[in-house]
């Protein structure tokens, strides 16, 4: 029961470590450094929302090909655009 808990603290931080394939926990590292960023420099919501967009063009992108795509790998551009909808959900969600 207490190392769920803890788990679930540990995701809810941004934390990678409980993620055993190695491109998801580069995609969940790199989306930690991008908040911590960003947060310095724009509203978040809207930075979130321009993640999101460029996300789905190399989504979109992958149906020609992976040529000029900086996601090669459709499972890592797949994972990485639920975790950033996820995070726009997150901070579009009303605050307790």
């Amino acid at each position: 029961m207490n190392d769920t808990v803890e788990k679930k603290k540990e995701q809810e931080k941004g934390s990678a470590s409980s993620i055993a394939d190695p491109i998801a926990k580069n995609v969940v590292e790199f989306i930690r450094v991008l908040r911590r960023h960003a947060e310095a420099f724009n509203e978040m919501i809207v930075y979130a929302l321009m993640v999101f967009d460029y996300v789905l063009i190399q989504v979109g992108s992958l149906a020609f090909g992976s040529t000029g795509n900086r996601i090669q790998d459709e499972r890592a551009a797949v994972y990485l655009m639920f975790i950033v909808a996820e995070w726009y959900r997150w901070l579009r969600a009303p605050r307790k």
